[in-house]
């Protein structure tokens, strides 16, 4: 049996009024397996984290994200992490399990459903 594949990291996440995470940015990840929580360490966000919302609604989060690589993408925190593994060359393309990315009748791209044929192929482009 082989071990499973996985990633973490500290993210700043933007989520909206009604709770939804718009995006996360990821400035450094870590591949292996994600430390106890009391042994993780500090975000280091500063006065960009902010539970208040901004002129647009956003409130910017610290999120811990563990991604296993292995299985479907679990959300949208999930889907962020695993894109900043590709950007950062930490993960080869096509190496990541992006079942959630792959074109459908209904695909999910980011943060939203989209229904429509060229949205949905434009996702599926970008795996």
């Amino acid at each position: 049996m082989t071990e499973q594949r996985t990633a973490w990291g500290w993210g700043l996440a933007s989520i909206d009024a009604a709770g939804n995470t718009l995006d996360v940015w990821y400035p450094e990840l870590t591949l292996g397996e994600a430390p106890a929580e009391t042994s993780r360490p500090n975000h280091n966000f500063g006065a960009i984290a902010h539970d208040e919302a901004d002129a647009r609604g956003v409130r910017r989060m610290p999120v811990f994200t563990v991604s296993k690589l292995d299985e479907p993408i679990e959300d949208a925190a999930d889907a962020y992490l695993r894109l900043h593994l590709l950007s950062m060359r930490l993960a080869k393309p096509n190496t990541l399990i992006s079942t959630a990315f792959s074109p459908s009748s209904t695909t999910w791209c980011g943060p939203t459903t989209v229904r429509s044929p060229s949205m949905i192929s434009l996702c599926a482009s970008l795996t």
